[in-house]
């Protein structure tokens, strides 16, 4: 079932491919789209949304009753979609550790703490 917000656009096709490099599943995409509650600038027009704990409890129990499984849920809650300022997904990433944070806080604020 492809959703409709999907074209066959050259973004889709390269959110697509680095899904597929970075094992990331069709329904962790369709959870992170329907119940992200994060979102974060990343620069350049970008921002990386992603899910809170409390959206992924809220996600948990909602889709517990349609049989997707919890790990899918924590799975999803371990990765960020970043958008263009069209609303485009670009792409999906991992963020983790040190560089993983760039998607997780505001970068505008880190720039001017570090400037002082």
């Amino acid at each position: 079932m492809q959703d409709p917000r999907w074209g066959e656009s050259r973004t889709f096709r390269h959110l697509s491919r680095r899904c597929q490099q970075r094992g990331v599943r069709k329904v962790e995409l369709q959870i992170l789209m329907d119940w992200a509650d994060r979102v974060v600038a990343v620069g350049g027009r970008r921002v990386a949304i992603t899910l809170t704990d409390k959206a992924a409890a809220e996600a948990a129990a909602a889709l517990r009753a349609e049989g997707v499984a919890a790990g899918l849920i924590d799975r999803a809650r371990k990765r960020a979609l970043v958008v263009n300022g069209d609303g485009d997904t670009i792409t999906v990433v991992i963020p983790c550790g040190r560089r993983g944070r760039h998607y997780r806080r505001d970068a505008r604020r880190r720039r001017r703490r570090a400037r002082r």
